[in-house]
């Protein structure tokens, strides 16, 4: 018991369960996208189209993650700065994790495959978003619990360990033939068995860095400080550089 304790409340273990979510998010994005393009393809897109809507994740990211880093930096929800906008895009990977295998069945229920079409690519679309937008506050976030502490000086190194990790595992996967396990008594098909083993392995990542991140919740005092800090930056950067260019 006192062996468990001590591994639990071991720095570098603490690390790993913090930036596990890394680990998930590269994981969905390794394994996902090996089977997004042909499932595009298959459902009737030409390749010149799927390769827009590959692109338009990345664009929306672009144009979207700047603000959303700023209104991170902002929040005082009582869950922290980080933690609600990363429960709110790791939902959207559930919910897309969820539709992007069943699109084609819900479009047969319509019997409209077309609705079935453009949930794919919209899905597809919000998944390669939010995956993407979901690094900048986890990056955050693991900065934000670590610093001032110990573990200050290797969480990074533990953060692009779990990065390649998840990349590794992700392409490791779709190697697997799940139609051969037990998985398929339950679901048809590798792209389904395959997705629910993404989400299941997603999810619990998901758990344990919301779990065990400890973040500090912003109040209006610290706004403020951090207002006065910057202000001081800029009038040093004023004194250092007297000639504004801008």
């Amino acid at each position: 018991m006192k062996l468990f304790k001590s591994i639990i409340h071991d720095d570098f273990f603490r690390l790993i369960i913090i930036t596990s979510l890394v680990c998930g998010l590269e994981f969905c994005t390794a394994s996902a996208f090996t089977f997004i393009p042909p499932m595009l393809l298959k459902a009737g897109i030409p390749e010149s189209s799927m390769t827009w809507i590959m692109g338009c994740g990345p664009l929306l990211g672009f144009l979207l993650c700047p603000i959303i880093g700023d209104s991170s930096d902002h929040c005082r929800s009582p869950l922290g700065k980080r933690r609600p906008f990363i429960l709110g895009f790791c939902l959207t990977i559930i919910f897309c994790l969820i539709l992007i295998p069943q699109s084609e069945a819900i479009g047969e229920i319509f019997q409209a495959p077309s609705i079935g079409i453009g949930l794919l690519v919209v899905t597809c679309i919000l998944f390669d978003f939010a995956a993407q937008a979901c690094f900048n506050p986890c990056e955050s976030l693991i900065y934000d619990v670590c610093k001032g502490t110990s573990q200050e000086s290797s969480c990074f190194y533990v953060y692009s360990f779990m990065t390649s990790f998840g990349g590794c595992l992700g392409y490791l996967i779709t190697a697997t033939d799940w139609t051969q396990t037990f998985l398929s008594n339950y679901i048809q098909g590798q792209e389904k068995s395959t997705f629910i083993v993404i989400l299941l392995f997603f999810s619990i990542t998901l758990c344990c860095t919301l779990i065990s991140a400890n973040e500090k919740v912003s109040t209006m005092n610290d706004y403020f400080d951090g207002q006065l800090r910057f202000d001081d930056i800029d009038n040093n950067c004023n004194y250092l550089f007297p000639i504004k260019i801008f």
